[in-house]
């Protein structure tokens, strides 16, 4: 067996692999030998059939594997050999009559190879991170939602906006008569934010308890029959059906009544590291949280901005013909324009991914089992603390581990995740970063304009794509 490759340009090897037609033949010759030996043919005693029947029956599937195994175990020991940094597998290129010709098969394949690149990462490249200042607004926001909250429904007299509606419900015809034979429900509660359309809410707002209210239940909520099916327990063809005439007769007005700042509420947030015995307390601890929040979602920001900024810096050329043909072999079930579009968002990733490992291997970086194993408990605390679960609580964090952080998928993410985070470190060592002030309504203006502008640049990589 015979192996080379040469680097074609845009970071392609074409690799081409000869074998003599007499080693095929030896490695057939031992494998259907032992096909022989395991054999177990009606009439013959277990390993001893004719070889002749054998290779009737089994030789040209086993001269097929044979050939097969003999070009794999190649390419693997080659490429372990050469290590070759490289993307997918090697994908054949070979004319079926080129490789049958003479005394020896010829293979040849194509493997995408990872971009080398010189680093650039030094003080002359600069990047800006917002620095938010919190007001008394931002803490009084925050105060007030606590409130709300640890809050409680109570019974008022007149709707306002925010109130939940309880009442019933009779179908009538246009005059506001009953509907004989209409439909009806008692003790039915709406919110009066559910309701669409401004002038039905009009006819509730204001009204209190006892009032009968006659309105239009299809233009109250915008024509969507889901919605009102589950107010009366109906199909949505039954409700498409209904007249569009409504009374409903108030019977509670209820609202989220805020706690008090008291004793009570404030013991909530004492913990064994901190006491809160007062409302200065806890507003104390409400602005070093949003201070944290921001200064998190402002690093992030940044940390988008150097990813985005080295991956343009750099000029990495991708094997792109070769990738998509790879991502197409392998996602068959995949449309083409598919296929590309999410490619077009990934290679960006891959980009980002060579400058990481550029500074892995230059710095001589490695990960410790402990690091990835406090990353994973970092990340389920979080996880559980999101879905409002103690992450002290054994028995809920064994089910979490179960469902999202033992599979394979979720192991990589986390190596990933930390290789990322300890290249931004190397990064930001060695770069400069300008402090820009900027307050929580100006970095919030910020975030919805990028996330406006990344959907328009993934609209336009669409349009770029079709046309290619």
């Amino acid at each position: 067996m015979n192996i080379n490759h040469e680097i074609k340009e845009g970071n392609l090897a074409v690799i081409t692999l000869k074998l003599d037609k007499t080693e095929v033949e030896s490695r057939y010759q031992k494998d259907i030998k032992d096909v022989v030996k395991k054999s177990n043919l009606p009439g013959f005693r277990p390993g001893y059939a004719p070889k002749s029947i054998i290779e009737q029956k089994y030789g040209a599937a086993v001269r097929f594997d044979a050939l097969n195994n003999m070009v794999n175990d190649g390419l693997s020991g080659y490429l372990g050999e050469q290590k070759l940094a490289y993307y997918g597998m090697p994908m054949s290129i070979t004319d079926t009559e080129e490789k049958m010709a003479g005394d020896t098969l010829d293979f040849k394949f194509e493997l995408g190879l990872r971009p080398e690149i010189t680093l650039k990462v030094d003080e002359s490249i600069t990047f800006d991170r917002f620095k938010v200042s919190i007001g008394e607004t931002e803490v009084a926001n925050e105060l007030e939602l606590i409130q709300r909250r640890h809050g409680a429904l109570g019974d008022v007299d007149a709707v306002e906006s925010t109130d939940m509606l309880n009442g019933d419900f009779v179908e009538c015809n246009e005059d506001g008569t009953v509907f004989e034979g209409g439909i009806s429900t008692t003790e039915k509660s709406i919110l009066f934010s559910s309701i669409k359309d401004e002038g039905e809410k009009a006819k509730f707002l204001s009204k209190k308890v006892g009032d009968i209210i006659l309105f239009d239940i299809f233009k109250t909520f915008a024509d969507d029959t889901k919605e009102i099916s589950q107010i009366f327990g109906i199909t949505v063809e039954a409700a498409n059906d209904l007249n569009h005439t409504f009374l409903f007769t108030l019977n509670k007005i209820q609202r989220l009544i805020p706690a008090e700042l008291n004793e009570e509420l404030l013991s909530k947030y004492n913990t064994e590291e901190r006491e809160v015995k007062s409302v200065d307390d806890l507003k104390s601890i409400i602005k070093k949280e949003v201070e944290d929040y921001y200064a998190s979602q402002a690093e992030g920001m940044m940390e988008d901005d150097i990813i985005k900024g080295l991956v343009k810096l750099h000029h990495i050329s991708m094997p792109d013909a070769f990738l998509l043909r790879w991502i197409k072999q392998q996602n068959k079930d995949k449309n083409e324009h598919e296929i590309e579009h999410d490619y077009l968002h990934e290679k960006e990733y891959l980009k980002w991914s060579i400058i990481r490992d550029t500074i892995f291997e230059q710095e001589k970086y490695t990960l410790e089992e402990n690091d990835i194993e406090n990353q994973y408990q970092l990340l389920l605390a979080n996880y559980m603390r999101r879905f409002g679960y103690d992450p002290r609580n054994e028995a809920i964090r064994a089910e979490f581990e179960s469902k999202y952080f033992k599979r394979e998928d979720q192991q990589e993410s986390m190596v990933n995740m930390l290789r990322t985070t300890k290249a931004l470190a190397y990064i930001k060592s060695h770069i400069t970063i300008n402090d820009v002030a900027i307050d929580s309504k100006g970095l919030d203006a910020a975030k919805l304009e990028r996330s406006k502008h990344e959907h328009d640049h993934g609209m336009e990589l669409d349009h770029e794509n079709t046309h290619a």
